[in-house]
């Protein structure tokens, strides 16, 4: 009786020692954030949210494949936005030489449709692009969820910049292991809201021509 006492008292002690997946999480988050933060010292922990990760959206590969479509995305936002201008001024030099005929101004109407034409190509071109790229997260989105460790969102209050205290909310993906920090994410960045958009689009109905309007 005596030895199974002993033996309940020995696993009380070991569980107690051993760290909880939260404070495994807080502890290498800290570490983490500290690394990056303009003013370490005032890092003030408020709040972690944990659990479990599943590919394919908490993969931070495929984060990383998505972020390369939004950013093709800006791409194809700065084309467009060059083509609206190109055609802009076709219209404005096919005016002034309606009017009267000037060598410069049929220069400058060759200059903005040669570029239109070139802008034209290179929309489709990174259109193309993009579309195959979504085609394959789209597969990936197809396969059975896969389970590949743990997720914490955790917020906390620290200074920025200018030294003026704000709240933060970072996003951290966890090894099966808790041991390493897989992925590491500020949920404030326009980077991360282009990434969430994009995924919200994976479980839609919608098609990628008529999510982003292109």
């Amino acid at each position: 009786m005596r030895n199974i006492l002993i033996a309940i008292v020995a696993i009380i002690l070991f569980a107690a020692c051993v760290p909880s997946p939260e404070d495994k999480a807080n502890a290498m988050i800290k570490e983490s954030l500290t690394n990056t933060l303009f003013f370490p010292e005032s890092y003030k922990p408020v709040s972690t949210t944990i659990d479990s990760a599943f590919a394919p959206y908490d993969d931070p590969v495929f984060y990383e494949r998505t972020l390369r479509i939004s950013k093709l995305i800006f791409t194809l936002v700065n084309y467009e936005k060059k083509i609206k201008d190109a055609k802009r001024d076709i219209a404005m030099y096919k005016d002034f030489l309606r009017i009267s005929f000037s060598n410069a101004d049929q220069e400058k109407l060759n200059q903005a449709t040669e570029e239109y034409q070139e802008y034209v190509s290179e929309k489709e071109r990174v259109l193309q692009k993009v579309q195959e790229l979504f085609s394959e997260l789209k597969k990936e989105v197809e396969k059975k969820p896969q389970f590949i460790g743990f997720k914490a969102f955790h917020n906390y209050n620290a200074k920025n910049n200018a030294g003026q205290m704000v709240g933060g909310e970072a996003l951290f993906v966890f090894d099966k292991d808790m041991k390493q920090v897989m992925g590491e994410y500020d949920t404030g960045t326009d980077e991360y809201k282009a990434v969430m958009l994009i995924y919200q689009r994976l479980r839609g109905e919608e098609t990628f021509e008529e999510s982003f309007d292109l």
